[in-house]
């Protein structure tokens, strides 16, 4: 059984092959970066209870880009020795669509950030060689073009923002300032206060569509 892990800045997702173990985990590393140990060593310890045996484990990120790490590489760095510490003999996918040891990471370790989505999009381009993939997480927004089975998104985060591929608003963390200027009360128009009053996860709960959206890992 291979064992995919995306650590993300607020949210860990774990799913594997067989798709009997699929979890999306609240792990915020951008308030305690040290909780990922916990989190990834319940998740081994669960599976093992279970007797699911891991062959393999590949692993991308974006939680590099939390305000804990000095730099994106330092970010970069940390979540491989933790998945590498946690887990025998990890792979981590590389923006040249590649699975890598860690001591590829510890060369060139920029060349492993922000590549979830890029594992997403080479998974679907196999299969849908013409397509928009379009990816709606927490805090961002990705929308991929895929042509003749090529991904055709720019590799780096600014140059995806430049071309309007990455859009910062999700389901959970957008502050609504950031999407609107003003809001109709009562049949009134009012403006937003630019605060953090209010996320995009207030919003979709009062909607009634973030009910469930968390579960235990076991």
């Amino acid at each position: 059984m291979i064992l995919g892990v995306d650590v993300g800045g607020a949210n860990t997702k774990i799913a594997t092959s067989d798709g009997s173990f699929v979890r999306l985990i609240y792990a915020p590393l951008y308030r305690n970066k040290a909780i990922l140990y916990p989190v990834l060593a319940d998740v081994k310890r669960g599976l093992e209870a279970e007797r699911k045996g891991i062959n393999a484990v590949g692993a991308v990120m974006t939680g590099e880009l939390c305000g804990c790490f000095r730099t994106k590489r330092a970010g970069v760095l940390y979540i491989t020795k933790v998945v590498s510490d946690i887990f025998k003999n990890p792979k981590v996918f590389n923006s040249d669509c590649a699975f890598k040891s860690k001591s590829s990471v510890d060369k060139a370790p920029l060349s492993f950030a922000a590549t979830n989505w890029l594992a997403s999009a080479q998974f679907l381009s196999e299969e849908y060689k013409n397509a928009i993939f379009v990816d709606i997480g927490s805090t961002t927004t990705d929308v991929i073009p895929i042509v003749g089975g090529k991904i055709k998104a720019k590799k780096t985060d600014s140059e995806r923002l430049k071309y309007g591929e990455l859009i910062y608003s999700g389901v959970l963390r957008t502050s609504v300032f950031s999407l609107l200027n003003r809001v109709e009360i009562g049949g009134e128009e009012y403006r937003i206060s630019s605060e953090y009053f209010a996320t995009t996860a207030d919003a979709y709960l009062v909607l009634g569509y973030t009910n469930d959206i968390y579960k235990p890992a076991f």
